[in-house]
């Protein structure tokens, strides 16, 4: 039982960490490195105290029900707080969905006249970084004919959707990966994961109680 309800928070917070992590500008993988080394080791050990207090002070339903409640409204105090005060972090301009491709404009849309005879997916999130900052969605929606360099050092060039109002700002040539959010962000980004990494410790203690709750409540009926 210990070992379902782990999992089950586990995949709930995953999935939610991920979409989170997006905001400020990391990875998947990144991400998922992270889970596993600050996130999964602290909801594991609040889920064993969790059970450990409704059996150490044999709690009642309802006294079960406070300690989940209360728990869980603390840990989404947090959350808010967190959202409120902590996450000063600026979106990154990305072509297509701030900024048109290949103008200055604020316009969402994918497709432009420089990358409309590349038969590119709208689909696919591959994105690359301009000298200008702006992200693009994929190499191919950036207009981008050759590359050099393998892996993450591949640098796409001769890019039609890249702004360049003059050689000496910079090129039509994009680098793998999303444009770097700044100092400020990185800052966020800290207390961010020092308040989930706290968030998450004080929720999972009110999964146990909260499903010893329900087996508890459950009537069985043999007829």
């Amino acid at each position: 039982l210990l070992f379902e309800l782990f999992s089950i928070h586990i995949l709930f917070k995953t999935n939610k960490f991920v979409l989170e992590m997006q905001q400020f500008g990391q990875s998947a993988s990144r991400a998922n490195f992270l889970i596993r080394v600050l996130i999964l080791p602290v909801v594991a050990v609040g889920i064993f105290l969790g059970g450990l207090l409704m059996k150490r002070y044999k709690l009642s339903v309802v006294a079960g029900a406070q300690l989940s409640f209360i728990t869980s409204f603390t840990a989404f105090l947090l959350l808010l707080l967190l959202l409120h005060f902590g996450t000063k972090c600026d979106n990154v301009p990305v072509a297509g969905l701030t900024v048109t491709p290949g103008t200055s404009q604020d316009e969402r849309s994918l497709m432009s006249q420089c990358n409309q005879n590349c038969s590119c997916s709208t689909s696919e999130w591959d994105p690359v970084c301009s000298d200008s900052g702006i992200t693009y969605v994929s190499p191919c929606l950036a207009g981008c004919t050759t590359s050099t360099g393998q892996g993450k050092n591949t640098v796409f060039h001769n890019c039609s959707c890249v702004l360049t109002p003059s050689p000496a700002e910079g090129s039509r040539s994009v680098s793998l990966g999303q444009c770097p959010h700044g100092p400020g962000c990185t800052r966020s980004f800290t207390s961010y994961m020092a308040v989930s990494v706290l968030s998450s410790f004080i929720n999972s203690l009110s999964t146990t109680p909260g499903y010893m709750i329900i087996i508890r409540s459950v009537t069985i009926r043999i007829e």
